[in-house]
């Protein structure tokens, strides 16, 4: 199962990274739950499919040229953690961010049922019980 759960993250974030919703293709769970850290512009938990597309929607309307690197996708049993590099733009001020970030994906029945962002890798990894 938990190979299964890898292959569906690795394609979110393929889909992701074409500028696609992963929801296109089925791989997010009709009610899944989002959460930003407590720093992030918009904290706090979100649910269901719209709820997902408007956050993103969000950071695509906030900045420019998003790109997210994954470094890597490590398998935490029913979790799956990405470690991955946001790069991006700001839309108004123009700054360049590039940082390292922790996501940790649930993933039931073959969709993701929760995505959780980490601004801090070490963080997303000690959230599965997993350190760097």
């Amino acid at each position: 199962m938990s190979h299964e759960n890898l292959a569906i993250v690795r394609a979110i974030h393929e889909v992701m990274a074409r500028g696609e919703s992963p929801a296109s293709l089925g791989l997010l769970h009709p009610d899944i739950e989002y959460v930003n850290p407590p720093g992030a512009v918009e904290p706090g938990t979100r649910r269901g499919i719209a709820a997902y597309e408007d956050a993103m929607r969000s950071m695509h309307e906030s900045f420019d040229d998003v790109r997210i690197e994954v470094r890597e996708i490590i398998d935490a049993g029913e979790k799956v953690v990405v470690l991955a590099t946001f790069i991006a733009r700001g839309r108004s001020s123009g700054a360049q961010r590039q940082h390292e970030d922790g996501y940790v994906w649930t993933v039931r029945d073959g969709k993701a049922v929760s995505f959780q962002w980490f601004n801090d890798p070490a963080k997303a990894l000690e959230a599965v019980g997993l350190r760097q």
